[in-house]
């Protein structure tokens, strides 16, 4: 977990910079503006990241594939929940999923910032470009690497928890 928690501290810095950077470079463009055709290419282009960086994750757990014991019963007859027969073969399945998840969803987040830095670049103001900046950080904020979020998925998706896994559960 620490090693995606520095992944993503090390994206939402670069967000920082390239918003940073457009307080330095001056762009080098005509003084006719940023044609509103450039500007609304560039809206639809972040709206379409935005929306896959929530659809695209997901699908990473599509093929993920672990063995899960049924249920055993509990006391007053009352089933528990699955579990994995190998939990540490499933754990590291389970990260890795999570991990290839997580990438996927702060790399097209991070696009956002791209794009506002494309758009300083291209003559608009501030005004205009740093919002695709803010944009950026608020989906890369939802997305702080925590255990639920990158084994959760995994768990949900095959049914069972690590937590009736572990020896003595």
């Amino acid at each position: 977990m620490p090693t995606i928690r520095i992944l993503w501290a090390a994206l939402t810095m670069s967000v920082l910079m390239m918003a940073g950077v457009t307080f330095v470079v001056v762009p080098q463009v005509p003084r006719d503006g940023l044609p509103m055709t450039n500007v609304i290419i560039l809206v639809v282009a972040a709206v379409g990241v935005s929306i896959a960086s929530f659809v695209m994750p997901p699908r990473a757990y599509a093929q993920s594939k672990a063995e899960v014991a049924e249920p055993e019963p509990g006391s007053g007859g009352v089933r528990g929940p699955a579990r994995f027969v190998d939990p540490s073969r499933a754990v590291g399945r389970a990260l890795a999923m999570g991990q290839t998840a997580f990438i996927l969803a702060m790399a097209l987040s991070e696009a956002n910032a791209c794009i506002g830095l494309a758009m300083h670049m291209l003559g608009a103001p501030h005004a205009w470009s740093l919002p695709f900046f803010a944009l950026a950080l608020v989906l890369m904020a939802t997305r702080f690497p925590t255990p639920e979020r990158i084994l959760g998925p995994f768990e949900r998706r095959h049914g069972a928890t690590f937590a009736a896994s572990e020896p003595g559960a």
